[in-house]
């Protein structure tokens, strides 16, 4: 069985979609979802509940970066995330891939869904039709000017070119295209501002 990364791809893109959303980097504490999630740190959600904080750590005794839980009577998803973690980037990706285990309907923890909510979060900061965009219209762009755009690590900014580069075909469909209607005129502005050099 594979991951089904074009369902990945575009259920991050409709996510997106239904945000009032102009300009980035994407602050996902301020996202409004069709589901009723709730985003909260471990600490916080242990102290305010008397849980044992062990109950989230990893194999080697650490707290985990992030994990998501799913109350069924009140159909409510919480996602919890590391508070110790200060690194804006790493905390932001923690929460996209969390996000990813929701809206892909994920029911267990094995690699295959990993894979699959890892792609999902990757879309989410980096939607490939803004990168295709950038990357085709400012010649001068340089990794880290993207990835200060997108708010994420370069390590990600990187892997996010490598594998658009590596695609032989692009053809953005209408959701896509819409979302970049959307960002265009911000995205147009941040680079131009910048001085870097667009291709018409």
């Amino acid at each position: 069985m594979y991951p089904d990364l074009k369902r990945c791809e575009e259920e991050a893109v409709n996510l997106l979609l239904s945000q009032d959303l102009d300009h980035f980097p994407l602050s996902l504490f301020n996202f409004t979802f069709q589901k009723n999630i709730l985003i909260d740190s471990i600490q916080n959600y242990c102290a305010v509940t008397g849980t044992d904080l062990k109950n989230y750590t990893g194999l080697k005794g650490k707290i985990k970066d992030g994990v998501h839980l799913y109350f069924p009577s009140k159909n409510l998803y919480l996602i919890l995330y590391h508070e110790k973690i200060t690194n804006r980037e790493r905390l932001y990706f923690t929460l996209a891939h969390e996000l990813g285990h929701i809206y892909l309907g994920h029911q267990k923890d094995d690699p295959l869904q990993e894979i699959e909510a890892n792609y999902f979060a990757s879309h989410l900061l980096i939607p490939e039709v803004i990168l295709s965009y950038i990357l085709t219209h400012y010649q001068d762009v340089t990794l880290l000017e993207l990835a200060s755009f997108f708010r994420v690590s370069k390590g990600a900014m990187n892997r996010s070119i490598t594998r658009y580069r590596k695609k032989s075909y692009h053809r953005q469909k209408t959701p896509s295209l819409l979302l970049l209607k959307k960002v265009r005129p911000f995205i147009d502005s941040y680079f131009q501002k910048d001085g870097s050099t667009q291709l018409i």
